[in-house]
């Protein structure tokens, strides 16, 4: 991460006028080295860590050249999306940032169409990617979630009773992610008498959240 900090500067360097862009580079890459919490997260190999390096890695390959990413490489970087999103779903936030790469930035064919196929060349890597997914969600756990189905419990975490705006574990659910995660389940299933798809946990947790705030 630290070294594509430094080349997406030296790409921006003629912005930056020359030996700017290689002190800015080496600043920012030398601020990621000493940053305690990238380097804890990249230590225990959370995902957060991950997500950044790809994050600047595709805006690096973005900014590296004058021209619009070509078919393959939109394919392989939405691919690469896509998987990334399997562990973080946030990274999703960066199709728009490729759209707009191959929109606006000068394409190398002259095919008319290059623009709408680049575009969805990209969305079609997301697809494949985040497939393994999806795939089991839908015909196999025959549950209408397209990542995970989190976003109830946390949405609970943030906003409950005895929230205070920091994580928290929440009275009732265990800490840790793994017991919270099955705390999760046996409460929503207890409290709706019968077992639940993990989107329906999600549900009730999201619901149970609305009522209180």
């Amino acid at each position: 991460t630290a070294l594509l900090l430094y080349k997406i500067s030296l790409a921006l360097a003629p912005q930056l006028d020359g030996r700017r862009g290689q002190i800015a580079g080496l600043m920012a890459a030398a601020a990621w080295a000493f940053c305690v919490p990238a380097q804890t997260y990249a230590a225990v190999l959370m995902p957060t860590a991950w997500f950044i390096f790809v994050f600047w890695f595709i805006l690096w390959r973005i900014v590296k050249s004058e021209s619009a990413p070509g078919w393959w490489e939109a394919l392989l970087l939405g691919l690469l999306v896509g998987l990334t999103a399997t562990a973080i779903a946030t990274i999703l936030f960066l199709i728009p940032l490729l759209v707009c790469a191959i929109a606006f930035k000068p394409s190398i064919p002259t095919r008319s169409r290059f623009r709408v196929v680049g575009c969805a060349l990209v969305l079609l890597g997301v697809v494949i990617g985040t497939s393994p997914c999806w795939i089991h969600n839908y015909f196999i756990a025959r549950d209408r979630v397209f990542l995970s189905a989190h976003s109830g419990i946390n949405f609970w975490i943030g906003n409950n009773p005895d929230a205070n705006g920091y994580p928290r574990f929440p009275p009732g659910l265990r800490a840790g992610q793994v017991a919270m995660l099955q705390d999760s389940i046996d409460v929503a299933e207890s409290a709706a008498g019968h077992p639940l798809k993990r989107g329906e946990v999600s549900e009730y947790w999201s619901a149970k959240a609305r009522d209180y705030v």
